[in-house]
């Protein structure tokens, strides 16, 4: 077994690389062609990668010199493309315990790791996520999100390749206005996005009223991160024959591990999927009551087989795995992810989780997006700081809402206009370069001074 890398953006030609090492009996690595080329350097020869298919336009890069390592060059189609039967013949059913794929990501921290399932484990977890999304032979899923990343390559591609459902394989960069035009265009009636995706969905269809009374959309699945509840209400006013389906998960458990079903809370993540546990424990790893926020831990079917390098794999000697996700059960066996237990701020003696801020601050419809960040005091150990993104200086707009509905140990001390907010290709916000940002910018104001 050959472990032979992939760099490029989503395509046709992407999927039938895939689909021909996964045939050859060879492991597949996804390296997101938006990485650094150092990185992927690095990255390749750690785990001793020897071929690599790669798009010809990255190759001004000079990725194509890489010592060591055959460069095949692909020239992908630029459109979006359906995936044509021919493809869909060719995708051979697979449940053995061999290595299928190494995935890599880079998380708030900015730590990249890489992580190894077997066939077995992506195979079961598209077919739970199949029995889920109960999609028929009308079905037309529409792929934006990356596939360098689990979510995508198992809960949209892979669920249809194994379903033979209509696939069309759309572009990561495109704006969303292309997006949703495509979305009419092809008649799709499922799409999956990040919270940051359907966000930028809901301002599209206030803003195109003619579009979106075309739109076929029965199902949107929301994964990747905390989604913010108004935009969720919002999306749902607007489209009423939609059905919002949000969903958890990690990719070393498969990666789904949870999902809405009809009954479910707003605010949830639904219940676990076929194959899979859920418990909440607390700081002494004691299992805690409904109700009760601790730490998600997850026991899944579908468990990475192990990390490429020496991180900690977090799984317990019962088969547990720490998700160092913060969250909580109810009782009907519903699960609510409230953030990261890395990004939890302790100001004072009070553990602040960020999303609650963020999801306050983001009802201001003046504010496109923020970060709640902790800078280092000598006082409160942490103080909290939010960086947003807004045409306006609205700092004291801001501190006068969060001061209405917030306790005073959670209002921001500061806050700070910027003009992105530092996220990862998955859409997750990057604590440590918004830090860095932050700290740069008050280096800049000293200097005008």
């Amino acid at each position: 077994m050959e472990r032979i890398g992939i760099i490029m953006d989503n395509s046709i030609e992407m999927v039938e690389c895939i689909i021909e090492i996964w045939n050859s009996g060879n492991s597949v690595v996804i390296i997101d062609f938006r990485t650094p080329l150092q990185q992927i350097i690095k990255t390749m020869k750690e785990i001793d990668v020897k071929k690599c298919y790669v798009d010809t336009a990255l190759c001004k890069d000079k990725i194509h010199l890489i010592e060591n390592i055959d460069i095949i060059q692909i020239e992908i189609t630029k459109e979006i493309v359906r995936i044509p039967k021919s493809v869909y013949k060719k995708y051979v059913y697979n449940t053995s315990h061999n290595e299928a794929i190494v995935l890599f990501s880079s998380g708030t921290t900015g730590d990249i790791k890489g992580t190894i399932l077997s066939h077995a484990a992506i195979t079961g977890n598209a077919n739970a996520i199949i029995d889920y999304m109960k999609l028929t032979s009308e079905d037309r899923l529409y792929i934006i999100k990356s596939l360098a990343h689990s979510s995508t390559l198992v809960g949209e591609l892979l669920v249809g390749l194994i379903s033979q459902i209509s696939v069309f394989i759309g572009k990561t960069q495109n704006i969303f206005e292309r997006h949703l035009k495509n979305i009419v265009k092809f008649e799709i009636t499922t799409i999956c996005m990040n919270p940051t995706l359907l966000h930028l969905f809901k301002y599209q269809i206030i803003n195109n009223k003619a579009e979106q009374k075309r739109l076929s959309l029965n199902k949107i699945v929301i994964s990747g991160s905390v989604c913010n509840v108004d935009d969720i209400n919002s999306v749902s006013k607007l489209l009423k024959e939609t059905k919002i389906i949000n969903v958890y998960g990690l990719t070393e458990a498969g990666p789904r591990v949870s999902a809405q079903n009809d009954n479910s809370p707003i605010g949830s993540v639904g219940k676990a999927i076929k194959g899979v546990d859920i418990c909440i424990r607390n700081e002494d790893n004691k299992q805690i009551e409904n109700n009760c926020v601790g730490i998600i831990y997850v026991k899944s079917d579908y468990m990475f087989t192990n990390y490429t390098n020496k991180h900690n794999t977090y799984i317990d000697n019962m088969g547990w795995l720490n998700t160092r996700d913060v969250g909580y059960l109810d009782s009907e066996g519903n699960l609510f992810v409230l953030g990261r237990k890395d990004e939890m701020i302790i100001t004072g003696s009070h553990n602040v989780l960020p999303n609650t801020i963020e999801s306050l601050i983001l009802k201001n419809p003046n504010v496109t997006e923020c970060i709640i960040i902790g800078i280092d005091d000598c006082v409160l150990n942490k103080r909290i700081v939010c960086l947003y993104v807004s045409k306006n200086d609205i700092c004291e707009e801001l501190r006068r809402y969060c001061q209405k509905f917030l306790p005073v140990y959670e209002i921001p001390k500061e806050f700070v206009k910027i003009l992105k907010v530092p996220k990862t290709a998955t859409g997750k916000k990057m604590i440590k370069k918004a830090e860095e940002l932050y700290y740069q910018i008050n280096e800049e104001k000293k200097h005008e001074k």
